[in-house]
């Protein structure tokens, strides 16, 4: 409540003017009185020189006790009314009530009228402080929604531009100032960028430039850890006066600083050329609108590096597109050398091998000749299935694949027919299990499958009964497919090597063979999307394992 408190007194006798003049100075009370009559005395009064308290007489010769205090309810409805008339009755009293008068005094009871006007002055007092305690509410609730909803439209915007300007304007219309911009530090720290702004130059949106000056508030601002705040710009001792804002008659303000990793890179800033003292809730929705602002401009970058980056990596595919093209179409013509220019030479040796052998009677040839003969011919024959082997490796890596449930036990009982002649005469005990159906290439998996039951026909020979054991393992997301043997084996420390173009881990002269059917059966098994390997022991045979994903997608 105030020291002194101003009253207007709409009454037209002096008389009782003076009765209460002097009752509520008897009455301890500190205040200056006005008395007036008219309704146009009043009217300036509410207007010009609003009072503290009206004590308004019922009864007045110009207007009456009702009008004054509609036109008191309209005017200055914080202001506490309290009637003060000759007479009222029960009905008038509570009309009196009803249409907004604080309390009521009768003239012939004026001692009454001190403690009325200590209540209705308390009164008047919880109303503002319930008014104003309504409108922080009301403000916070409009920044939440405003915040709320720019959060919203960053996540969904493509134009980071257009969102700044519009979380500028939209900042500057919920906490009611005239102007707010976002200054953007330029690289080397010497330049501020208005990016967007409200309240300035439209020309100067977005191209205008303000030089970094020591001690300014933009300045002071890059130097604090917490937003900065002015109530009067001229009598700041913090930072010099910076002549944009000057020229423009802010006189209050505040200032909040975007960081990213710890580097500053801009400012939010809010300015009003009136007197504002800006509240917690002020300065946390400021901060909140900044930090979705720098959410947006940061989620923008990185959109434009990975723009880039996509980009420069859809270049480097076209390249390495047009490098691989221009290699396979080098590996068809070295194919296609290979296949006619190589072979032929090969072919021309055996043809006349065999032409000296039946040139000279048999008798005529000693047994140097007729090895050397067998060695040539034996020679150009290894040399022509080495190169159908490598041309078979090669076509496996370009090869079309179509995929189509494959049935294995019928894939499997096929390889067994084709391989019918290498069991011939052989003690061989078949141990195969029920096989499931996969996804793959039917040709190519046929392939792999006379690989591994080849291999293992092969390294079982020197076994007096020979056991071969197909069958499969199940995986949570794959299907182990395995040939297991009684053969020889292989030294497990070698075992990477199995697979390898041109790798034996058994000399020729114990097993015929290139080297390449493993490769095969691996670039086969991995164009599949799957994996294989081995495992086994010196004299103590092998198994063998591809797998194939349960949906294989080629």
């Amino acid at each position: 409540m105030k020291t002194e408190i101003r009253i207007l007194m709409v009454e037209d006798s002096t008389a009782d003017a003076f009765l209460m003049d002097r009752e509520l100075r008897k009455g301890g009370l500190d205040f200056e009185a006005r008395r007036i009559e008219t309704k146009e005395q009043f009217l300036s009064e509410l207007n010009c020189n609003r009072p503290d308290l009206i004590l308004l007489d019922h009864g007045l010769p110009s207007f009456d006790g009702f009008t004054a205090l509609r036109i008191a309810r309209e005017n200055a409805p914080d202001v506490p009314v309290i009637f003060v008339t000759g007479s009222l009755g029960e009905e008038t009293i509570l009309k009196t009530l009803k249409q907004g008068a604080d309390d009521y005094v009768l003239k012939h009871h004026m001692p009454d009228l001190v403690p009325a006007v200590h209540r209705a002055l308390v009164h008047a007092e919880e109303r503002r402080r319930r008014c104003r305690a309504e409108e922080e509410l009301e403000a916070r609730v409009r920044q939440q929604e405003m915040v709320a909803k720019l959060g919203l439209r960053a996540l969904a915007t493509e134009d980071v531009d257009g969102f700044i300007q519009e979380a500028v304007k939209q900042l500057a219309q919920t906490l009611g100032v005239e102007f707010c911009q976002l200054l953007e530090l330029q690289p080397g720290g010497s330049d501020w960028k208005l990016r967007a702004g409200v309240g300035w130059r439209r020309e100067w949106i977005g191209e205008g430039i303000l030089r970094a000056q020591p001690g300014s508030f933009a300045d002071f601002t890059l130097k604090s850890a917490e937003p900065v705040l002015f109530n009067d710009l001229h009598s700041e001792t913090r930072f010099s006066p910076q002549p944009f804002l000057d020229d423009h008659g802010v006189v209050s303000g505040m200032n909040v600083l975007l960081r990213k990793a710890d580097q500053p890179y801009a400012i939010v800033g809010l300015y009003s050329p009136h007197p504002r003292a800006f509240k917690e809730h002020d300065v946390h929705c400021v901060q909140a609108v900044a930090n979705i602002i720098a959410t947006a401009m940061e989620r923008h970058q990185t959109e434009e590096r990975m723009r880039r980056f996509n980009a420069e990596l859809e270049q480097r595919v076209k390249q390495r597109t047009a490098e691989l093209e221009s290699a396979n179409r080098e590996l068809e013509a070295f194919s296609y050398s290979v296949s006619h220019d190589l072979r032929a030479p090969l072919r021309h040796m055996d043809g006349f091998v065999e032409i000296l052998r039946s040139s000279f009677p048999e008798e005529h040839l000693n047994d140097q000749t007729r090895y050397s003969l067998r060695a040539i011919s034996e020679a150009a024959r290894t040399m022509g299935r080495l190169i159908e082997d490598l041309l078979a490796f090669s076509r496996m890596g370009r090869a079309e694949m179509n995929s189509t449930p494959v049935n294995l036990a019928t894939a499997i009982e096929k390889v067994r027919g084709e391989l019918q002649c290498d069991c011939q005469g052989r003690c061989i005990d078949w141990q195969i299990a029920p096989l499931p159906t996969v996804n793959g290439d039917p040709e190519m998996l046929r392939l792999v499958f006379t690989n591994l039951i080849a291999n293992a026909l092969k390294y079982t020979r020197p076994r007096e009964k020979a056991c071969i054991q197909i069958g499969t393992e199940s995986a949570s997301d794959e299907t182990i497919l395995y040939v297991r043997d009684n053969g020889v084996g292989f030294d497990p420390q070698y075992a990477h090597k199995l697979f390898g173009v041109f790798q034996r881990l058994h000399s020729a002269k114990e097993f015929d063979g290139t080297g390449i059917g493993l490769a095969i059966v691996r670039r086969i098994v991995m164009r599949h999307g799957g994996r294989a390997w081995a495992e086994g022991a010196l004299g103590d045979g092998a198994t063998f394992y591809v797998s194939l994903p349960q949906r294989a997608t080629v």
